[in-house]
């Protein structure tokens, strides 16, 4: 197992150093620059603001100092924060994106797996239609589609939740506080909730076909014993495995769920950053996100072979 964690450990690292080589190129071959849009700028200006972020070098030399300066932890300063570092705006940041990510992880997944199973238990009834027609409209329809409707619908309609804004000065267990994360939250979960409760079904139905589910009921067990020490055990192994891209799809759909609807996260400072050119920032969120993600794959691998003995053990022979 450790050998197993030291090869991942080490394959990250890589992983990671492709992700920032490419991703620092791709920013020199975009047009323009951070400073294109400073109208009020004099040529003389924005000279002197290349030299302060170093801009005006040459290219090799730029990415031998990011390189560098990111394995300290240093992405950088913002040009268009005056010169805010970058790691510090994405700390600030994180708070209310892991907040509402949590909420749709939490909720997305306590209620996918509950639809899953009801929809595996009356298999070719109008409960298990419907929930496979909410799974291909949730996982096919964008999630700021949702967004809309909720805003539409909860704070204009009935006006019982705010549509947009955040309170940043209450605490996240007050009202005040929790108000404002409900819809944004919500219209992340719809795809977390659709991709969930069809994955969940597809796993109930197999494990109520095998042999050793029929034998369970020729044992005399009860119908409740059977299906919950003995199906929905079983089915839930394989759930661990959609967790990363569970993950991802939430980490870009808050792209432009935290924009729609107003919320200081870290996928609105992307958007903002990608709108303003803001390379440094751009940069470090890349490598925050992609960290993020190769992190929770790794984690969930893990987690997957102590689970299931049977993956630990062919690990170990292999």
């Amino acid at each position: 197992m450790t050998r197993y964690v030291l090869g991942r450990i080490g394959f990250m690292v890589v992983t990671l150093f492709i992700i920032a080589t490419l991703t620092f190129f791709l920013m020199q071959t975009l047009p323009g620059s951070p400073f294109n849009n400073e109208d009020k700028l004099s040529d003389t200006q924005k000279e002197r603001l290349y030299a302060k972020y170093g801009l005006d070098q040459p290219v090799p030399v730029q990415y031998v100092k990011y390189l560098g300066a990111m394995l300290k932890g240093d992405f950088g300063e913002s040009y268009q924060s005056d010169g805010r570092p970058v790691t510090r705006m994405i700390t600030e940041r994180i708070g209310p994106s892991a907040y509402i990510g949590g909420q749709a992880m939490l909720f997305g997944t306590f209620l996918g797996l509950i639809l899953g199973i009801m929809s595996a238990l009356r298999h070719n009834t109008f409960a298990d239609y419907g929930v496979m027609i909410f799974a291909v409209v949730g996982t096919s329809i964008p999630s700021f589609v949702f967004a809309a409707m909720l805003q539409l619908y909860f704070g204009v309609y009935l006006e019982i939740l705010p549509v947009a804004l955040w309170n940043s000065d209450a605490s996240i267990f007050q009202w005040e506080y929790l108000k404002y994360t409900i819809l944004p939250s919500l219209a992340l979960a719809v795809g977390v909730i659709a991709g969930i409760a069809r994955f969940m079904r597809t796993e109930m139905l197999e494990v109520l076909g095998q042999d050793y589910i029929v034998t369970a009921h020729a044992k005399g067990l009860s119908k409740g014993t059977v299906i919950v020490k003995h199906s929905i055990r079983n089915a839930l192994i394989p759930i661990i495995t959609i967790a990363g891209p569970t993950t991802l799809a939430i980490m870009t759909g808050s792209l432009v769920i935290e924009k729609i609807f107003a919320v200081p996260g870290l996928g609105r400072l992307f958007v903002d950053s990608i709108v303003t050119n803001d390379y440094t920032v751009i940069m470090g969120l890349t490598m925050f996100y992609s960290a993020l993600f190769i992190l929770v794959i790794l984690i969930v691998d893990l987690l997957y072979g102590v689970i299931d003995p049977r993956i630990r053990i062919a690990g170990g022979k292999n």
